[in-house]
């Protein structure tokens, strides 16, 4: 999809969605989340985006996805449950001093401090809570607290979140992988889960069980629901490997079909500029299509001239992530029409 017919459908999924802001006394404010109970309002556009396998994209997902979002006028709000905290990476933020290693969220789900989003610099309407080391007893305290609390001590992260939600159109949870715990404060927050997976058998794997832990989660999160699977780092035209994943997602759900007709192309090449530039995909993709042509690349090199070009792939990765975005729309505006 070229960038102009992007552009346009951004503009109509926009007309159309319930998740635009409207607007009181100069301020932006959601509107009432069309949940029957009132408590559950606030965590209506919580979208979790797991899989308990490493290097499956889900901080690329999220990021993308998130900055396309606010891109597009939605306010976002992107929390790092990883101890890793790689979001900031992604976001060319690591060393501003929004990181605070998870230090805000590390007190707020453990003692009940006040959560404070933080602006990430140069992206309108882009919020993050970061995660980092500060993180890696957080576990610990949960498992600790389930002895007294039960499966309600999971409720701890969607209690912090409680008293800001309303602030954001959509709010991105960035899980870790192999962490169960921290995968359990997450279902128990969000209102829908998104599983990014590859298509070998160990990301499917990752997604089989990150199934079994959804089920659980419904025990005290009722609400939450199966966005869908996307597949990421796939080669486009490998349809035959496409069809047996997506066969493979279906049987993990019971037959139902969650998998995206969007999926996230392969490019080591654009996944390294990124993260080492912390620049996202649609950045990437203006970046390029300002570079001079490759013949006078080649020409300016010839000169001395040092030349950095971002990688032609740019276009199409960033293509993927809007494609993935007006699905997750749909999804969302379909749900919250039906429970008007």
């Amino acid at each position: 999809m070229d960038v102009d017919r992007r552009a346009e459908v951004w503009q109509d999924a926009a007309q159309a969605t319930t998740l635009v802001r409207g607007q009181e006394g100069g301020s932006a404010v959601m509107t009432a989340a069309p949940e029957t109970d009132r408590t559950h309002q606030g965590v209506a556009r919580i979208i979790c985006w797991a899989n308990d396998k490493g290097g499956v994209g889900k901080t690329s997902c999220t990021t993308n996805c998130a900055a396309q979002f606010s891109f597009n006028g939605f306010k976002v709000l992107i929390v790092d449950l990883n101890n890793q905290g790689n979001a900031v990476y992604d976001l060319g933020c690591k060393d501003s001093d929004i990181n605070d290693q998870g230090a805000n969220l590390a007190k707020a789900v453990m003692f009940g401090d006040a959560l404070a989003p933080r602006k990430v610099p140069g992206r309108e309407n882009l919020y993050i809570i970061p995660g980092g080391n500060h993180l890696a007893n957080l576990p610990f305290n949960i498992i600790s607290n389930k002895s007294t609390q039960g499966a309600k001590a999971n409720l701890a992260l969607r209690n912090a979140l409680l008293p800001i939600a309303g602030e954001f159109d959509l709010i991105f949870i960035d899980t870790p992988p192999e962490n169960l715990t921290m995968l359990d404060l997450a279902l128990a927050t969000s209102r829908w889960l998104m599983i990014p997976t590859r298509t070998d058998a160990a990301s499917i794997g990752g997604m089989e069980r990150v199934a079994q832990r959804f089920v659980e989660a419904r025990q005290v999160n009722p609400h939450l629901r199966l966005m869908g699977a996307v597949l990421f780092a796939t080669g486009r035209g490998a349809k035959a490997i496409h069809a047996k994943a997506y066969r493979k997602i279906e049987r993990a759900f019971g037959g139902n079909s969650p998998a995206f007709r969007a999926f996230i192309g392969y490019s080591e090449a654009l996944a390294q500029e990124a993260r080492n530039d912390g620049k996202l995909a649609h950045e990437l993709e203006a970046l390029a299509a300002e570079q001079p042509a490759w013949w006078k690349a080649l020409k300016d090199r010839a000169d001395g001239k040092d030349i950095k070009r971002v990688p032609s792939t740019a276009t199409n990765v960033s293509s993927d992530y809007s494609n993935v975005c007006v699905e997750m729309i749909d999804i969302i505006t379909a749900a919250e029409e039906t429970a008007r």
